[in-house]
């Protein structure tokens, strides 16, 4: 008979606010993206992995091609897989949601199927299409404007300021009078555009500001000058937004942010051009009897003119109205329509709430204005950039003041204008593949706090060359502007919002360099000290208060949402999903915080010692584990696998060894408290990875049995020196252990089971075999919700708290990295494993010491989703089986948390540990 133990209560500590803000959807694209889960299985399979992964091969060509990052790029993609995304239209209620979402003249109507599949080879011929056809000219038009607005710089360059009688504070009024008419352009330029559409009113905007730029050439003194700067300036006003708003039509959110790296870096090689251009222009002064500058301004006025008219050929309304009568094929065939539109309206319903000739009333307006969640964002464009303004605006001056000539200060403006280029895409790369807006964003305040500190600290007078060496760096700065566009179109939610929030971003961007044009004052040159100290502590700001400020909000906002959301049923879920009068990221229950990685951090400050062996990207998950991870390489089904383990060294007198199993929807790292307090209590531990998870290898055809698992294991422990252990496994991972000290009794010193799989026979009790292809299927489904909402109902016995959100991002990581097809079969495969596989049997004949771990509330059965309703109820009634099974084994102790669910050990480790601790000699 079976030795029992007390039975230990823990204290548990809830937390009241469930977390959700690490996710990357809208709401509508992770609660809504969830409604499959309610609903039958589609028809069609959508794609097993989500189109930030293929996303981030953009980021990871660029870090490769600027050599940080090395070695060759492998094929993580089945090109022929499904590439459409789950979301709310695969729901049983998508009549009802095009109702709710769907705007009667919606311009793609043509295109838009829900029922529509496509692969990821069509998907990526598709988007390099895009790209070369609407992008390519979008960045062209762009350097159009920037031309007219940079070339300012190069022409005081040429002694403009003297032949006009203009002082360096009329200079810095002209800059200000610039941005003012930028500033008060913005939001109606905006309105235009919606009302006309954009693909009619950037046309017009960019022929209106070619001409005035054109004209410059007769500026005869200070008030044509100022005249023409406010002109300028208010024609060009609001073509940014514009713009973004057109690009948002043609791609997700999560695909624009490196497209909006590409379109800032076409206005860096606008200076870069403009610079190697003015070097001819500018030694025209003379020619006919006028100045460099004048010609400056009148060629490349004309020239970007010429853009202007052809803008008004190459830019369709829409990706479902390409053709006209100078183009009647179109851009795109009906297939590629249906591929871009449906992309796009999967990953945000709402951009079908207006059509693209629709205006906004004032009230829209109003409400855009004041939608409070926007705000952080709008404090991060007044602020985030003001400190590069001085030096940028006064560059080319500086360095004719420290004598260089014209054609030598024009050239050395190019090398900070080619960091900067380099700079800015390597951060949107860093950004899109680490998933991160609001941390990496920081980088470029970052950035410019030590060259302040340069510009302040070095003795007076300063070099030319050191000048030069300092605002170089400087202004190669990151560029995060492109990165918080991104997001600032993002968190709007709806077009309308959209429409109005890039405005106001884009606004209080210009407010910033209004100030940041007045900033370097003449009493305080030339070395700008009080400027200097001023700017330094805006940078600390940002880095210390603005950026994680902007975090932490809406990381609260994130837990209120998630909070609220959770706390209705799938039915009251659905109903406010169709008749909700909320709009935007107010009906969203959850802002697009973009912080995946900082879920990340607390395991990662464990794991500094180990990251340079930690990637294991190969085997497709790129997750930080808390100790150094190793690789057994062995053959098995004749195949060359790959197990990685973690093997940690005791502290302290040794007292033995300890192998740790992880359970089937675990990895080796779930164990990291026990691994700490194990090793503590002077045990060596050994925590492998099974075969077809975690960082081990997945094969695509492998026979998964408790047998071979356990072979390999043996194996595994074999190779490092250890033939005798205990052996502690948890859910799948005791299942196994039990086989493994049934299989290896003389190398197995104890025994640990927690809450063991296989102590019923679940198709005894009435459970229907289910086939992998079918559970494969349903993994392919898997989503954040969908594994969140489980582990509470089973793991945790109800409760959730923020700590468990680090091992649904975990799992979730592999579902949707680049071998997510295969793990969602090894986990199809290995549920036929269990099901079939029940120990029940076999335990009575164990003759080693064992501990029987089990939280009372688990109710965990495999096949009880599937199973007949009169069966449910049936099944995983651990409070028994715990009690029934312990009696069967001899020598088993019994240790039971009343209050626990499916994992004791992560749901109250304190109580776990001390049970734990107390059995082991």
């Amino acid at each position: 008979m079976a030795t029992q133990k007390q039975a230990i209560t823990p204290s548990i500590t809830e937390s009241s606010s469930p977390s959700d803000h690490g996710s990357l959807k809208s709401r509508e694209g992770t609660d809504v993206k969830h409604a499959i889960d309610l609903a039958p299985p589609p028809l069609s399979p959508l794609a097993t992995q989500e189109n930030q992964r293929m996303e981030a091969v953009l980021g990871d060509a660029i870090l490769r091609f600027i050599g940080i990052r090395k070695g060759t790029k492998k094929d993580e993609y089945d090109l022929d897989a499904v590439a459409t995304q789950p979301s709310i239209w695969d729901s049983e209620n998508v009549e009802e949601y095009k109702k709710a979402y769907i705007h009667p003249k919606w311009e793609n109507w043509s295109a838009f199927d829900p029922s529509a599949r496509w692969t990821w080879r069509e998907e990526k011929a598709v988007r390099r299409k895009v790209d070369w056809k609407i992008m390519t000219w979008v960045c062209i038009m762009f350097f159009a404007l920037n031309i007219d607005r940079g070339n300012i710089k190069n022409a005081v360059s040429d002694n403009m300021l003297d032949d006009l009688n203009l002082s360096k504070n009329d200079y810095n009024l002209g800059q200000t009078i610039a941005r003012v008419g930028f500033l008060v352009a913005e939001l109606p330029s905006q309105l235009i555009s919606k009302r006309i559409g954009p693909d009619r009113w950037i046309p017009i905007q960019i022929c209106i500001f070619s001409i005035i730029s054109a004209m410059q050439f007769f500026l005869k003194g200070r008030a044509s000058f100022l005249v023409t700067r406010y002109l300028i300036a208010t024609f060009q006003g609001g073509f940014i937004p514009d713009t973004i708003l057109y690009l948002s039509y043609f791609y997700t959110g999560k695909s624009l942010p490196i497209r909006l790296a590409w379109f800032w870096l076409f206005s860096a090689l606008a200076d870069i051009g403009v610079s190697f251009a003015a070097v001819g222009l500018l030694s025209m002064r003379g020619f006919r009897g006028y100045a460099g500058w004048q010609w400056l301004f009148l060629i490349e006025g004309a020239f970007t003119f010429l853009i202007g008219v052809a803008s008004f050929f190459l830019m369709p309304q829409s990706p479902a109205k390409t053709k006209s009568w100078w183009k009647p094929k179109g851009y795109f065939t009906e297939k590629e329509e249906k591929i871009i539109v449906n992309s796009v309206i999967r990953d945000d319903p709402h951009k079908g709430g207006m059509f693209n000739r629709q205006g906004l009333s004032v009230k829209q307006i109003w409400e855009s204005v004041k939608d409070y969640d926007m705000w952080p964002l709008y404090a991060l464009g007044l602020l985030f950039g003001l400190p590069k303004y001085p030096v940028d605006q006064y560059l080319t001056l500086s360095f004719r003041s420290l004598g260089f000539t014209v054609v030598e200060t024009n050239l050395l403006t190019i090398p900070s204008t080619i960091g900067y280029c380099l700079s800015m895409l390597i951060i949107t790369a860093v950004s899109e593949l680490v998933n991160n807006r609001s941390i990496v964003s920081m980088a470029e305040d970052a950035w410019l706090l030590p060259c302040f500190v340069a510009l302040i600290a070095l003795p007076d007078p300063i070099g030319p060359w050191a000048y030069f060496a300092i605002a170089t760096v400087l202004l190669s700065f990151p560029y995060t502007h492109p990165i918080q566009v991104a997001w600032t179109s993002r968190n709007a939610g709806t077009v309308q919002n959209r429409t109005v929030s890039a405005s106001l971003y884009n606004m209080w961007v210009q407010v910033s360099g209004m100030i940041g044009a007045n900033i370097y004052q003449s009493e305080d040159s030339p070395r700008y000290f009080k400027a200097n100290k001023g700017l330094l502590v805006i940078c600390v700001w940002m880095c210390v208060i603005q950026y994680p400020s902007t975090y932490f909000y809406y990381k609260w906002r994130n837990n209120s949402k998630a909070k609220k959301w959770d706390a209705l049923t799938p039915e009251e879920q659905d109903h406010y999903r169709t008749n909700t009068a909320d709009v935007g990221n107010k009906r969203d229950f959850i802002m697009k915080l973009y912080t995946q990685v900082l879920v990340l951090l607390g395991l990662l400050c464990c794991a500094v010692a180990a990251t340079a062996d930690q990637s294991n990207l190969a085997n497709g998950l790129d997750f930080v584990y808390p100790y150094p991870v190793k690789n057994y390489q062995f053959t098995s089904q004749r195949k060359k696998l790959t197990m990685s383990y973690m093997d940690v060294a005791p502290k302290g007198t040794p007292k033995g060894s300890i192998v740790l199993f992880h359970g089937k929807n675990f990895c080796g790292a779930t164990w990291i408290a026990t691994i700490k307090v194990l090793v503590e209590d002077g045990y060596r531990v050994v925590v492998p990875d099974q075969v077809g998870f975690c960082k081990s290898t997945k094969p695509s055809e492998y026979q998964f049995t408790l047998d071979s698992l356990a072979t390999n294991t043996n194996a595994l422990l074999h190779n490092i020196g250890i033939i005798n252990a205990t052996i502690m496994g948890h859910s799948m991972g005791g299942m196994l252990a039990g086989r493994y000290a049934l299989m290896f009794p003389e190398e197995t010193y104890r025994l640990v089971m927690v809450n063991p799989l296989g102590l019923e026979n679940w198709f005894a009790l009435g459970v229907p075999y289910q086939t992998p292809d079918v559970s494969y299927l349903a993994e392919l489904n898997t989503t954040y919700t969908s594994i969140r909402k489980y582990q509470q109902a089973t793991y945790y016995s109800g409760t959730w708290d923020d700590s468990y959100d680090i091992w649904v991002y975990m799992l979730l990581s592999i579902y949707k990295g680049p071998l997510g097809d295969k793990f969602a079969w090894n986990m199809a495969t290995t549920t036929d494993m269990v099901f079939t596989q029940p120990i029940i049997y076999e335990l009575p004949s164990l003759k080693m010491e064992s501990l029987l771990v089990i939280g009372d509330k688990d109710n965990t059965a495999i096949g009880k989703a599937w199973a007949p309703d009169a069966v449910k109820p049936l099944l995983g009634h651990y409070e028994a089986l715990g009690k029934q099974v312990s009696a069967q084994i001899p020598g088993c102790t019994l240790v039971e948390f009343p209050d626990l669910g499916h994992s004791p050990q992560i749901q109250d480790p304190d109580s776990f540990h001390a049970a734990l601790l107390n059995w082991l000699p």
